[in-house]
Parts: structure tokens; C-alpha cells; sequence
């Protein structure tokens, strides 16, 4: 289904400075593509922190019931977040803490570097579902 060629480089032997400037060309360009998501993402989470009442959420989480694990799944997808933050129960927060590392925007935009848009809408899919059974699953075994 994917072939890969692969030719022969000559590897080039590189200064520590043509290192440096080489990780600090890298690093902006990751910047220019990934930053303005990851900014975006912190002002929504920064909102949220500040302006949305803790009690709403777990309001908003008990009252979706079972598909309470897939709501924590799909609000983490716009916002980028450490592990820290603990939600109504634990099958929420561990599937939560999974799905904002593994499903959200600046993720995809590191993805699409390596990624076609087809395999990337699998990947998706797949450990979207995965995050969700399993919380599901934690669920009803602890």
C-alpha cells in the first residue's frame, strides 16, 4: 500500500555552530506553524480557567450521563493542557488527559508534516475511539 524509496546520502559532518543555527531555524519554523494554535489554545483554556465557573462543568458532565467520557473527549480537541486538571470522576479526567495530548490542533499541525490528510482522519478516528473505550471501560472496572 506505501512504498518507500530511499537513495543513498552522503551525511554531511557539521559544525556546534551549523548545529545551532540549523536547531534554531527548525525551531522558528515549528513556531511559525504551531504557535498560533498553541496561542489560541492557551487564551480559550485561560478563558475557561478564569471565566467558567468549575461547578458549571461538572454540572455540564453529570448531566450528559454516559456519554460523558466522548464529551471530555471533543471539548479537549481546541485546547491544549497539561495532565494536571481534574474533572468530575476518573474515567473522564484519564480520558480527558489522553485526548487533549493525542487529538488536539497544534498536534494535527505536527502530524500534517508526516501525515496525509487520509491517514491522519484514521489516526483520528482511531485512538478517538480507543480514548473513549477505554475510559469507558476504566469506568466499569475500578
Amino acid at each position: 500500500m506505501f512504498s518507500i524509496k530511499l537513495g543513498e546520502v552522503e551525511e554531511r559532518k557539521m559544525t556546534i555552530r551549523e548545529r545551532i543555527e540549523f536547531s534554531y531555524s527548525n525551531l522558528k519554523n515549528i513556531l511559525r506553524k504551531v504557535g498560533p494554535y498553541i496561542v489560541v489554545a492557551i487564551g480559550i483554556g485561560g478563558f475557561i480557567h478564569g471565566y467558567v465557573p468549575q461547578d458549571i462543568v461538572k454540572s455540564i458532565m453529570k448531566h450528559t450521563g454516559f456519554f460523558s467520557v466522548s464529551f471530555a473527549v471533543l471539548i479537549c480537541i481546541p485546547l491544549y493542557s497539561n495532565s494536571a486538571g481534574v474533572l468530575v470522576s476518573m474515567d473522564i479526567a484519564l480520558a480527558f488527559m489522553m485526548a487533549v495530548t493525542a487529538l488536539s490542533f497544534p498536534e494535527f499541525v505536527i502530524l500534517k508534516q508526516v501525515m496525509k490528510s487520509k491517514l491522519m482522519a484514521i489516526f483520528a478516528v482511531t485512538v478517538g475511539i480507543s480514548i473513549i473505550t477505554e475510559g469507558y471501560l476504566f469506568n466499569l472496572l475500578f
